[in-house]
């Protein structure tokens, strides 16, 4: 069975851009046809690997570059992982 290449998320970079340009990130998600919850989960290091296919359709649906919603080298994002409010 071949590999599919992923490449890691920057969760808070594409949180941030989807509140800024959607409203929200569950509005987000919705207009691309994901569950909120799978966006809000790229911000925890377990889920940061993505597919490229699903790399790529979010950086189009925000507007920007693939490179500017990943994370080339191993370093956290500024943030580090999720905290949410109960």
């Amino acid at each position: 069975m071949a590999l599919v290449p992923t490449v890691v998320a920057d969760g808070a970079k594409i949180c941030e851009l989807a509140k800024a340009r959607h409203g929200s990130v569950k509005a987000f998600a919705i207009s691309i046809g994901r569950h909120p919850n799978a966006i809000w989960n790229m911000r925890q290091a377990r889920f940061r690997d993505v597919s490229v296919k699903s790399a790529t359709q979010i950086a189009s649906a925000l507007g920007v570059e693939v490179s500017e919603i990943t994370i080339t080298d191993e370093a956290e994002p500024e943030d580090g992982p999720l905290q949410r409010a109960g």
